[in-house]
């Protein structure tokens, strides 16, 4: 019986910090829309929809109708549920942030947001749709066992416990391999550069259109590779310091700082 209220207990501390984290981010998202704040809406956005959100995002007429339920919107949230979707063979735990009701229908418009493995809530679509009540209401109040995201059978996890930095401010632990090369290949102009460190040790790249400058920190101290890196040279770096072996800075030119 114990074993049982500590599951249970465990369970809705889990959905209750889930709670937390959807909410923060969807007050995000609706405030962006309401402010038309750009970089707002950018900090919740995956690296794919952050090379899609320039200057002029919101003058886009297709954004009129949820840029109006926005403007409208009086500040309160009023539920969220979730649901689990395959997509291209990965479980994404979807969060539907119920906002507010659509004039004269049986509707609600909502901030919609998914979770990729466990690295944290991102803007799915553009960010606010709206759906039928019974469409909404059929989706699950709790994050359960059920329906958490599961891992690829295909990631390669390291030895060691990694976690990213991105220029943006969006920090991923435990990452695999995979979704590192995901992070790296969105780096650009404004997201600039990538960390994946282990506590105090660490490997970092900085993207800019002629090359990627690469610095490294261990018990030595700091270096950086005296030359600027291709992009195949600093992701082939990279997967060698994920995959810890022992040879992964050699054929670099390292100066110590």
């Amino acid at each position: 019986m114990k074993k049982i209220f500590l599951i249970v207990a465990l369970l809705l501390i889990l959905s209750v910090s889930a709670f937390a984290q959807v909410e923060n981010a969807a007050r995000d998202v609706l405030t962006a829309y309401k402010n038309r704040d750009v970089e707002l809406l950018k900090k919740h956005a995956s690296a794919i929809l952050k090379m899609a959100i320039s200057e002029d995002y919101f003058k886009d007429e297709a954004l009129k109708k949820d840029l109006k339920a926005v403007d409208n919107w009086d500040g309160k949230i009023r539920e969220v549920r979730y649901e689990t979707k395959n997509m291209m063979g990965a479980n994404v735990v979807m969060a539907t942030v119920y906002f507010a009701d659509v004039p004269g229908k049986d509707e609600i418009n909502a901030v919609l947001l998914s979770n990729f493995n466990n690295t944290g809530w991102t803007i799915f679509g553009n960010g606010i749709s709206s759906m039928a009540k019974e469409e909404f209401n059929q989706l699950s109040k709790v994050i359960s066992a059920a329906n958490a995201p599961a891992e690829k059978k295909s990631q390669k996890q390291s030895r060691r416990a990694f976690s990213i930095e991105m220029a943006s401010g969006d920090t991923f632990d435990n990452v695999f391999e995979e979704r590192f090369e995901e992070l790296f290949n969105g780096l650009n102009d404004d997201n600039f550069y990538i960390i994946l460190n282990d506590g105090d040790n660490y490997l970092q790249a900085a993207y800019s259109d002629k090359g990627y400058t690469v610095e490294y920190q261990d018990k030595e101290g700091h270096f950086t590779a005296h030359e600027l890196l291709s992009k195949d040279e600093t992701l082939s770096l990279f997967k060698k310091y994920y995959q810890d072996k022992e040879n992964w800075k050699e054929k670099i030119v390292w100066d110590k700082e």
